[in-house]
This record gives structure tokens, C-alpha cells and sequence, in this order.
């Protein structure tokens, strides 16, 4: 759609001349913000992403591209009031789409099965946070309709706004989004520095009074939410650190690379490097791939010269919003005003999203629009300019149809996993094969290849597309573990090959260095130890997995068989270390095996009969306690 928007822009220079684009200086901070992605994108950690963007987000240069269009033709083609009516009903359409669909879902009617992770609603959005963030630049600009509509229907717009504002209000207390707090919080802030803008200190005690009611209102709604007992959990902590924690990496990641940062959306290529020891425990297993508040990811990924930028423009928009649109435009500029404030307040504690961050650059567009002057008079459209119109318009379709490719590997890709999941091997590496030809770069889909060929025994080959998947993600731990589950079993089968054990347990090393505080990569180092005999190398990992992630049981296998390979006085003392963190029959049980061989029958005794007590179905414990003499 970017390139049939941008062959309209072309034809409106062609039929106007270029006085079609308004003269703003704007251009010049929305020009430096550009340029600022694209040096970053050239030192970028993975340029991939940083052309393209992560997997799910897809904001790398692509999007800004893409962004840049849609400012240009916001600040072009609106002109009247109007204009950014019709805006406002296409965003009023699709956003009561999305929280019908929401009310279907929290009402569990959802005829989908979605398998998302939670329990919250979230709409057309994938994501409930995201959804969240939508709405609060919805309050903010039908708060502005609503208070400062000047048209000649005013009853009907401000019926329609006040109805937007609830709807929003409690769509967000509904699903329980806190930032959306934020985002309510930060419109009614700026609305009354509005109001003493457009009408003069006179007004302030009437909308002091309003505010009073307006913070009522949300107090109440909010108290009778589910959104509540989210509140009350961070008050006392929860839900919190996880943020903390991440903003912290944002910033090691930033003083490291302080200039143009990782890359744009590279955040996710930053953290594993970040990650601190206790953050498994705290957020997750998972990888991040957000920075969780735009100040936070621009200064991650953009560095401070990328963030310079954007501020340098956030206030050039906001000074001439507040100078010239509320002087010529107030019906326009106060809901974006509003909305933006909204936005920006949720943003501080939210995951970036290309299904809502095109809304600061319609703010931009909105800037630009109104400091220009009357629309140029049209020039009669000539025969040169009718062809290449025609000719502009067939370039834009072509080029469009360019992204097919993308979007139809990403479609085989999920077939792939379908196919995957059921166990179809043959159907699940075609269609990972085809996502793999027509997206190549994209890591995700090599390592679905890798997962078909292995799910058909071919040991080999998954291997190879793992190792093309890590070569093209090498931040991504999860591939290198692959490579060296792949490597291992094939040396299993004698095939070397592929350099054997050592090229497994190479994979294996370099999975832990690439993220060395995430558990799972740990564990398969471990795994691999284990399987080529090197039980000091595999009880080392398996207890570094223990210790940033107790919670996982199988680790507790790993560790066994590295202990009772070694089974010496080492491997008793680091099992003993290990019940200190984590307790359980598995673990019990292998101390009591290695105090029976080191001829410790009341060592032996005593850790079986816990054993028993923590898993009275164990099947090992009652036969060390008959050796032992229990």
C-alpha cells in the first residue's frame, strides 16, 4: 500500500508542481530522525533486521520508509477539517472493530482458539498491551473532540467523542493494561494547559472542575476492573522489577554502543548480552526484543544521536501544534495534541508495535499540514504529465507486488510448523523449503527447515540449515543449540563428517557465549557434555542452568547423569550445593547414589528417605535404602 500511496504523491507533484508540499522546517528534523536510522543501520548488529526488522515487529528501515510516505502524504493532501474527519472515522471504524472483537473475546465466544500465552483480550492487536496503547491515543483525541470540537454540529461530534472516550476507558480497565493509566494520565494532564491556550486563564476553575470529574470517573471505573489488582500488585512490587530489568539492559546496551546504538529494532540482538544473571527468574526464558518504552528503545537502537533526533523533532511537531495549529486549526490540532500526549504516555512502559507506531508520524504529517498555505491552484493536466502518471501508477502496482514474496514465506513458514506440530516430516520440510526460497534472509525460516529435515532423521541437513539460521541470527541462542543437538546426534550415527563431537560441542559453547544467562542453552551444553563423556564440562552447565532457572525439572536429569559419570567427592559436593538452591526426589536421589559408592551409608540413607518423602512413587530410593541398610 506504501508504494500506491507514494505514486499519488508523485501525481500530485506532477498536477500541482512541488508547492504542493508545504515549506515547514519540520521536513528538516523529520529528514535528520531518517538519516540518524539509516547510520545507525549501516554499524546495526544484525543488518537484516535492522533493514527488514525482527520477526512479529518489522520495524527496521522498512517501516521508517514506509512512515516517511505516509507523513509526506498526510502534510500534501490534508487540508481541510474535513480531511482529518475522514481520518478520524477510519480510525473510529477499525478501533470499534477491534474492541467488539475484544468484548467477543472476554465474553469467551472467540470461535478462534488462539494460543497467545494469556488469558487477556486483545482484540485485533495479537497482543493486549498493544491494544491498550491504541486506546490511549483514542481517549486523548476523543477527549479533544469532545471539549474543543468548533463545529457547526457540535452536540453530534461530542457525542460521538465522549462515547470514544468511554469506550476506551473501559476496553483498557477491561483487558487491565497499566500503561494505558499512563496514557489517560498524560492527556488529562495536557488538557488544561490547552484550555488556558485556546481560552484564557478564565476558564481554569470550570475545567478544574471537570478535571476533578474526569479523575473521578476513571478512579471508579478502574477500582471495579480487573485492572485493580494489577494496580495493587505493583504497588507492592510486582509486575515491576521485570521492567527494571530491562531498562537496565537498554542502558548497558546503550553506554556500550552510545551514538547509533544496535541498529533500528536490533534490541533483541542487544539484550542476550545484557541479560542479567536473575532475569530468567524475574521476566522469563524468553528472549526480549523490546525495550519496553520508546525513550528506552531509541537510545538502545538508535543511540543518543538516533534519540537526540527524534526528541529534536517530537518538539518541533508539539511547538508547531501549539503556535500555529491552535491559532488556525484548534479542531485539529487539540485531538492530536491530546492523542499524542496519550500515545507518548503509554509508550514510556510499552512494547514497540507497527500495529500502533504510526500514529506519531500522522502527529508529524498533521504539523506539516497545517503551516502550509492555501492549496496551489491545479494546473491543466498536460499529455507528458498524463503518461507519466500512467506510467508511476504501474511502477507503484509492480512494485508492490514485490512484498508477496515476504508475506507468502512467512505464510509457508507457519504451515511448516503446523505441519510440524503434527507430525507430518515430509509436508513440514516442503513447506519450510519454499519459505526458505522465497524469504532467504529470514533466519526463522531456516531453523523450520531444520526442524522438517530433522523430524525425517536427516541428522546432516538439519544441521546445515540450523547452522544457516545461526549465521544469520548469531544472537539468537536457540540456533546454535540446534547446530549442536543436530552435530551430536549425527556423530552418534558415525557420521564425522561434520567434525563429530567437537563440532557439537563447539555449537554447544557457542550457544552459552552468545547468551550465557539464559538457562536453556546452558542445559543443552550440558546435554551434549553428557553425551561425549565430559561430565565435569556437562555438571558445570547443568548447574549454571539450575541456578539462573530453578524451576525447570529436567535440568535436574542433566546434573544427575553429569554427577554420577563423575562420581567423586567434586560431583557429591556440587549436588550438595545444588539441593541448597533447589530440592527434589531427582536430585535426592543421585546424592544418596554417591554417598552409597563413597561408602556413606548414613549420607545415602538419609538423602533416600527425602527422596521418598518429596516422591513417594520413586522407584530408585527404595532400593539405596536396602543397600544401606535402611
Amino acid at each position: 500500500m506504501t508504494w500506491l500511496l507514494a505514486a499519488l504523491i508523485v501525481i500530485a507533484v506532477l498536477r500541482f508542481g512541488t508547492a504542493v508540499m508545504p515549506r515547514t522546517r519540520l521536513h528538516l528534523f523529520v529528514l535528520a530522525f531518517a538519516v540518524a536510522n539509516v547510520i545507525s543501520a549501516l554499524s546495526a548488529g544484525n543488518a537484516y533486521i535492522a533493514m527488514f526488522g525482527e520477526r512479529e515487529k518489522y520495524l527496521g528501515l522498512t517501516f521508517v520508509a514506509d512512515m516517511l510516505v505516509l507523513y509526506s502524504a498526510v502534510a500534501v493532501s490534508f487540508r481541510r477539517a474535513t480531511d482529518w474527519g475522514v481520518l478520524a472515522i477510519a480510525i473510529a471504524v477499525a478501533g470499534g472493530l477491534a474492541v467488539a472483537y475484544a468484548a467477543v473475546q472476554i465474553a469467551g465466544l472467540d470461535p478462534i482458539k488462539w494460543d497467545m500465552g494469556s488469558d487477556r483480550a486483545f482484540g485485533t492487536f495479537g497482543n493486549a498491551d498493544t491494544l491498550g496503547h491504541f486506546l490511549s491515543l483514542v481517549f486523548g483525541a476523543g477527549l479533544g473532540i469532545a471539549a474543543f470540537t468548533v463545529v457547526r454540529r457540535p452536540s453530534a461530534h461530542r457525542l460521538a467523542a465522549v462515547c470514544a472516550c468511554a469506550v476506551a476507558l473501559v476496553g483498557a480497565t477491561a483487558i487491565a493494561t497499566r500503561g494505558s493509566l499512563l496514557g489517560f494520565a498524560a492527556a488529562l494532564a495536557v488538557w488544561p494547559f490547552i484550555s488556558m491556550r485556546l481560552r484564557g486563564s478564565a476558564a481554569n476553575g470550570r475545567f478544574f472542575v471537570r478535571g476533578l470529574i474526569a479523575l473521578t470517573v476513571l478512579s471508579g471505573i478502574v477500582a471495579m476492573s480487573p485492572l485493580a489488582e494489577r494496580i495493587r500488585e505493583t504497588g507492592q512490587g510486582g509486575h515491576l522489577r521485570d521492567r527494571v530489568l530491562i531498562y537496565e539492559a537498554a542502558l548497558r546496551a546503550a553506554a556500550d554502543r552510545p551514538l547509533f546504538g544496535y541498529g533500528p529494532d536490533n534490541f533483541a540482538v542487544a539484550y542476550p548480552r545484557y541479560r542479567q544473571s536473575d532475569a530468567t527468574l524475574v521476566i522469563g526464558r524468553g528472549p526480549q526484543n523490546s525495550g519496553h518504552g520508546w525513550p528506552f528503545q531509541i537510545v538502545a537502537t538508535l543511540g543518543l544521536i538516533g534519540l537526540g533526533a527524534f526528541l529534536l523533532l517530537l518538539f518541533a511537531m508539539v511547538r508547531s501544534l501549539w503556535t500555529r495549529g491552535l491559532s488556525y486549526a484548534p479542531a485539529v490540532a487539540v485531538p492530536v495534541l491530546l492523542a499524542t500526549a496519550g500515545y507518548l504516555g503509554h509508550g514510556l512502559v510499552a512494547v514497540d508495535a507497527i500495529s500502533v507506531d504510526w500514529w506519531i508520524w500522522i502527529a508529524f504529517g498533521t504539523a506539516a499540514a497545517l503551516e502550509a498555505d492555501r492549496s496551489p491552484v491545479a494546473r491543466s493536466l498536460r499529455r507528458p504529465h498524463l503518461v507519466a502518471a500512467y506510467a508511476v501508477v504501474i511502477l507503484s502496482l509492480v512494485a508492490s507486488l514485490g512484498g508477496l514474496t515476504a508475506l507468502q514465506a512467512n505464510h509457508e513458514a507457519l504451515a511448516s510448523k503446523f505441519a510440524w506440530q503434527r507430525g507430518d516430516a515430509s509436508a513440514s520440510r516442503d513447506a519450510a523449503a519454499a519459505a526458505v526460497r522465497d524469504d532467504p534472509g529470514r533466519a526463522d525460516h531456516w531453523n523450520w527447515l531444520g526442524l522438517a529435515l530433522e523430524l525425517q532423521g536427516a541428522s546432516r541437513a538439519a544441521g546445515d540449515a540450523y547452522l544457516q539460521a545461526a549465521l544469520r541470527a548469531p544472537h539468537e541462542a536457540a540456533y546454535w543449540s540446534n547446530v549442536a543437538r543436530s552435530r551430536a546426534r549425527q556423530a552418534l550415527s558415525g557420521d564425522e563428517s561434520s567434525g563429530g563431537s567437537a563440532a557439537a560441542l563447539e555449537a554447544a559453547r557457542r550457544a552459552v557465549a552468545t547468551d550465557p544467562n539464559a538457562p536453556e542453552p546452558n542445559a543443552v551444553l550440558g546435554e551434549i557434555a553428557n553425551l561425549f563423556e565430559e561430565y565435569a564440562l556437562a555438571l558445570d552447565a547443568a548447574t549454571r542452568a539450575i541456578t539462573l532457572y530453578r524451576d525447570e525439572p529436567s535440568y535436574d536429569f542433566i546434573a544427575a547423569d553429569a554427577a554420577l559419570g563423575l562420581a567423586d567427592q567434586t560431583a557429591r559436593t556440587k549436588i550438595d550445593a545444588l539441593l541448597a538452591l533447589r530440592e527434589s526426589a531427582t536430585l535426592r536421589v543421585v546424592a544418596a547414589q554417591l554417598a552409597l559408592s563413597l561408602n556413606d551409608r548414613d549420607g545415602a540413607r538419609r538423602h533416600a528417605q527425602r527422596a521418598l518423602q518429596l516422591d513417594p512413587q520413586n522407584s530408585l530410593a527404595p532400593a539405596i535404602l536396602k543397600q544401606s541398610g535402611g
